[in-house]
């Protein structure tokens, strides 16, 4: 999921679903690099690894900033700069129990 944090609080912020790969890889198995792909610039970058149970809400955890993750930032005095996109490696649905997923966050940090 991409997350396009906002300089306000009271703004939501944007999020989008989609494939992530390294720029290593899309070269490699000629994945076209277009309008419809964002890219991480280089740089200091905050890497949150999550093994959670996933609320039903995730997205909307995300765009209203209300994630730990956000809580994190912002205890460490850090800020996001540009898009963040968080990776799923694993998601699992067992039977009568909720969502459970791992993966990591990278939030590229202003200077």
């Amino acid at each position: 999921m991409c997350v396009l944090p906002s300089d306000r609080p009271e703004t939501l912020y944007k999020c989008q679903w989609g494939l992530c790969v390294r720029e290593q890889l899309a070269e490699h198995f000629g994945i076209a690099r277009n309008n419809a792909v964002r890219v991480i610039e280089g740089g200091k970058a905050f890497i949150w690894n999550f093994a959670q149970d996933e609320p039903d809400d995730l997205i909307d955890t995300h765009s209203m900033g209300k994630h730990a993750l956000f809580d994190c930032l912002r205890s460490l005095g850090l800020r996001p700069r540009g898009l963040c996109l968080s990776q799923v490696e694993v998601k699992l649905k067992p039977q009568n129990t909720h969502k459970w997923s791992c993966g990591r966050v990278i939030v590229p940090l202003a200077d």
